[in-house]
Parts: C-alpha cells; structure tokens; sequence
C-alpha cells in the first residue's frame, strides 16, 4: 500500500480514471454544412448518415432549390474530420448521366449538381476511414417533382 495516500481517494480516482477511458469520444467539428457546400438557396429534403459498428462516420444530404430546379449531393464526414480518408458523393436523374465525386477529402465530398424539376434522382455516398470502418449508400429511384 502506497503510504500517506487515502484508500479512498485512491479508489475515487481509479474509478474516475476509468470512467474517462470508456467514455464515448466526443464529436468532430467539421466546419463545413451542407448548405456552405451546395449553395445558400439550397434546403436539405432528405439525408442518410453513415454507421459503421455504431460510430456515426458521416452524412449524405441531398439538396434542393426550387428557383433552379437543381438537386445538389454532399456527403459531410463526422469522424476523421481533417484527415485524409475516402469520401464520396453522386447523384444522376432518372435518363441522364452520374455526376460524382470520390476520393480522399479532409472534410467532404461533392457537390455534385443536377437540373431535375419533374424527373427522378438517385443519389449516394460514402466515408471510409479504415480499412475495417466505412459504410455506404445507395438511393432508390425519388424525389420525382
């Protein structure tokens, strides 16, 4: 036993000092929101955030501004924020051709545009940190109109 040092003292910061270790890690600031990428006139209408093993890596939004009739795609990381890792972002209407961007980004990927009043998009996106961490998605068909 450590002399001169309170047992219970000892036992309050042990407990203490394991409570930091399993706490969860606080969120990344990432200094970038969806509307600062894609455009001020552009409002979020839908968005899928990726999950990899619970950790929340990053979110695809896809935009919208009515006085263009423009869908916009951006995927915003939320972990590895500054740091190079895998991040993409497309979008395609319903006939036309995918525009998308991908690569190693610090902080997002996009944006990626496409005139579509009356017609159908596909959108998707990606982060990947690691090898063993990373998450992806794929739209159905919508936002027709």
């Amino acid at each position: 036993m450590l002399s001169g040092v309170n047992p219970r003292r000892l036992f309050l910061l042990t407990v203490l000092a394991f409570a930091a270790l399993a706490a969860p890690a606080a969120a990344e600031y990432n200094p970038y929101t969806p509307r600062e990428v894609c455009g001020s006139n552009y409002r979020i209408i839908d968005r899928e955030r990726h999950r990899d093993d619970g950790v929340h890596l990053g979110t695809t939004f896809l935009m919208w501004n009515g006085a263009t009739g423009r869908n916009c795609v951006v995927t915003i990381k939320h972990r590895g924020v500054g740091q190079p890792n895998s991040v993409g972002a497309s979008i395609e209407k319903r006939g036309g051709r995918v525009r998308s961007d991908g690569g190693v980004y610090r902080y997002y990927a996009g944006p990626r545009r496409v005139r579509a009043p009356g017609a159908c998009v596909r959108w998707t996106g990606y982060v990947s940190i690691s090898e063993t961490l990373g998450d992806g998605f794929v739209s159905k068909w919508g936002h027709c109109g």
